[in-house]
């Protein structure tokens, strides 16, 4: 068996089956047997044959009935409704999931003895469109309403004709039920009914049995029905119907054979399309107007009515004709109001209820051909010349806006987007913390929602209650509670006993030794270094040690080579004498193991020492050295843990350097305040996070302002899409140059263009159209 043989059979197998559920759907046996519900199903028919005769006749007089005054009797009535319930649920749902009209009055019953010995056959007769329309809020009655379609039961027309040679012409009938004026309002079925009864006479057992039967058919199901049974070969050669068969060659073309139309131009010109359509847009239109079978996703609200409508229009302009179908009306309805907009309207032949109403289509089409005979459309205006260019301008403001930013993986368009959604909250993020540099390459969405979180659970535990300008120990490096607590005892030792122990012993001991007043702790250990330094060197020299010129002494005790540095000479006899006289300076003992060192480091002390007390000034070892120096220590230890510990704080860790009078006050600050100290061990970690990510400031502005839990979240997000933005700004001068009023200017300018090109667009197809119809 050949490809094509094999094919073909695969479709023929395919279209049988297909017509199989279009018949379980309501098409052919549904005309051949009066409107009836199979048991155990809602009952979707509503039999008005004895309904009350006044109200039957207003109904027939083609006046909006209520339910209540066709059935009249309480109980009946309450049956009524509950069918008419059912049967308005299931117009809606086929009118708006399937664009199927199916909800009809079936008037007559027609039967007549069978040939085959079978059933008798039975099959409504006359058909009009009717509506079931609640009223009341809870819908407690309903108004029936007949529409102007009557169509004459078109499967028993065929049936009579194929099997009984029993020609009728439908829509005489059918005119007949309206009193020979297709579309009246009023409704007499006698004479239509009579008319088909004497059609018929000949039939064995024909009678017309008088019913009304308000239920749902789908007139339109045997047409499609007999054109999946009637096109077998069409259908084997079209492609996407054989690969919806399942044929393995056709499923390889629709695979491989999409036609690339190219990369549509920024600028369209009046030859392709008659409504506004992005790049995307453009590119569907041209792939189906060169011969592609695709699938366009388009999420709603994405224009995609808008793209059909354009696609209609242009296989229009190129005298090719389109099917259009939809699972609901609402998009077709969309297709026919954009083409109405163009005035390309009456290019579309609209058959809302499938195919039914022969007399409403076949008015449509010579209405249609009537336009055909008119004056052609005169040319539309042309765009300007520039309009190429100006598009060029906004698409690449759009490519800039669009283009993806590594490495983070996000566009300009979505910053923007993200920070209009941001300061539209209440209350707005405001935080002007911004991150650069590698810091902001390293901060991906998985980092910044790790960072979101723990920001969260620092907000949620009090952390940003208090913030830098009230809390003390905001920023403190104390990882553990025990930490924090020995912090606190540090302050109150330093508050309430060592330092002023300390600076008592110290203003004691300056006094004593002529010293200026040492004003920071810091200054503190610099005298105190001082003093014991001459101290130590009492130890080795007498005092006549600071009242002697020390310079020769100092070259005389050191080595040539030191000597010829300096560029000092002096004889071996003067050398000899001014050693004598160095080793004079000695205290009785052991001498220094070099004596040269020793009178340099004595020769700086003098110096030193006539530099904070004044020229002519003489070093002097004041009492109680060595009590004042551990209560120095007491101080200067302690008080450099905890410089370490605060240096992250406000007000920085250099306690040492601080005037010892605000030292003072910055001690008793931290031993007072202490409300924040017990959350400083939680925020280490995330400090040291948002230090790496270059967000440490935020923790900051976050306290500072009181940041609720609720909003840390849109704070972060703030600092990062700003970041990012003016990061892409910065790099890409085709974003960030540009000139928002310009960018305007140029918009309104190709907009005009644009509605020019548009409006050429539509005259052209409706010229081309004209001339094919002509």
């Amino acid at each position: 068996m050949d490809e094509e043989q094999d094919r073909a059979e695969r479709v023929a197998r395919a279209a049988v089956t297909w017509s199989d559920q279009l018949r379980e759907r309501g098409g052919l046996q549904s005309l051949l047997q009066p409107p009836t519900s199979p048991s155990g199903t809602v009952d979707l028919t509503l039999d008005l044959t004895h309904a009350h005769p006044s109200g039957l006749a207003m109904l027939l007089a083609g006046r909006p009935t209520r339910l209540s005054g066709l059935v009249r009797e309480v109980e009946a009535l309450a049956e009524a409704r509950v069918r008419a319930r059912s049967i308005r649920a299931a117009t809606l749902e086929l009118e708006q999931e399937r664009g199927l009209a199916v909800g009809w009055l079936a008037i007559g019953l027609a039967t007549w003895a069978p040939t085959d010995g079978g059933p008798a056959p039975s099959a409504p007769v006359l058909l009009v469109a009717c509506a079931l329309r609640p009223r009341g809020a809870a819908g407690e009655d309903f108004d029936v309403d007949l529409g102007a379609e009557t169509e004459l039961n078109p499967v028993l027309v065929h049936q009579l004709a194929t099997e009984h040679g029993i020609h009728l012409d439908a829509d005489l009938v059918a005119d007949l039920a309206r009193g020979g004026a297709p579309g009246a309002d009023g409704l007499d079925p006698g004479p239509a009914l009579r008319r088909v009864a004497q059609a018929c006479a000949a039939l064995p057992g024909f009678t017309i049995e008088p019913r009304l039967v308000v239920g749902t058919l789908d007139l339109a199901g045997p047409a499609r029905v007999a054109d999946l049974t009637g096109t077998a070969q069409d259908l084997a050669a079209n492609d996407v119907v054989a690969a919806l068969a399942g044929d393995p060659g056709a499923l390889t073309t629709l695979a491989t054979a999409v036609t690339d139309p190219g990369q549509p131009s920024s600028s369209r010109s009046a030859d392709d399309l008659v409504l506004d359509a992005d790049t995307a847009q453009a590119a569907a239109v041209a792939a189906v107007r060169t011969g592609s079978h695709l699938v366009v996703q388009a999420p709603p609200g994405t224009g995609a009515t808008q793209t059909v409508a354009a696609l209609v229009a242009a296989l229009a302009a190129d005298g090719r004709s389109t099917l259009l179908v939809a699972d609901k009306r609402a998009a077709l309805d969309s297709v026919l109001q954009r083409l109405a907009e163009v005035g390309l309207g009456d290019l579309v032949l609209d058959l809302p209820d499938g195919g039914a109403g022969r007399r409403r289509i076949a008015d449509a089409l010579t209405a249609g051909l009537g336009r055909a005979d008119g004056p052609a459309p005169a040319p539309a205006d042309a765009a300007p010349a520039d309009a190429e260019h100006l598009a060029d301008q906004l698409a690449a403001h759009t490519r800039a806006l669009h283009r993806v930013r590594e490495p983070w993986g996000v566009t300009a368009y979505e910053a923007q987007c993200a920070l209009a959604e941001l300061t539209a909250r209440r209350p707005a993020p405001r935080s002007r913390v911004r991150v650069r540099g590698q810091a902001l390459a390293g901060l991906d969405r998985a980092e910044l929602g790790r960072l979101r979180e723990q920001l969260r659970e620092a907000a949620a535990v009090g952390v940003l209650a208090t913030g830098p300008d009230d809390d003390p120990w905001f920023g403190a490096r104390l990882t553990r509670a025990e930490q924090a607590e020995q912090a606190l005892a540090t302050v109150t030792d330093l508050v309430e006993r060592s330092l002023p122990i300390a600076r008592e012993r110290m203003r004691l001991l300056l006094d004593e030794a002529g010293l200026a007043p040492a004003r920071t702790v810091a200054a503190w250990g610099v005298t105190l270094g001082l003093v014991g330094a001459v101290r130590a060197s009492l130890e080795v020299f007498a005092p006549a040690v600071f009242d002697t010129p020390l310079t020769d002494l100092v070259a005389a005790t050191a080595g040539a080579r030191w000597r010829t540095e300096h560029g000092i000479v002096q004889g071996s006899l003067l050398r000899r004498r001014l050693r004598r006289q160095a080793r004079g300076l000695l205290r009785p003992g052991a001498p220094p193991a070099d004596l040269h060192a020793a009178l340099v480091a004595a020769g700086e002390q003098r110096e030193r020492w006539q530099r904070a007390v004044g020229p002519g000034s003489r070093p002097a070892l004041p009492s109680g050295l060595d009590e004042t120096e551990r209560a120095y220590l007491d101080v200067a230890e302690p008080l450099a843990r905890l410089s370490e510990q605060l240096g992250d704080t406000a007000a920085g860790g250099e306690l040492a350097d601080l005037d010892v009078e605000l030292l003072v006050g910055r001690l008793r600050l931290l031993s007072e305040r202490t409300q924040g100290l017990a959350l400083a061990p939680p925020t280490v970690a995330l400090r040291e996070r948002l230090r790496a990510a270059g967000l440490e400031p935020l923790l900051a502005d976050l306290a500072r302002r009181g940041v609720d839990q609720d909003e840390v979240g849109a704070e972060l997000d703030l600092v990062w899409w700003t970041s990012l933005l003016e990061h892409v700004a910065l790099d890409d001068p085709a974003y960030g140059a540009h000139d928002g009023e310009r960018l305007r200017q140029v918009a309104a300018v190709y907009a005009e263009a644009d509605r020019l090109q548009m409006s050429a667009g539509a005259a052209r197809v409706r010229r081309l159209t004209t001339q094919r119809l002509a």
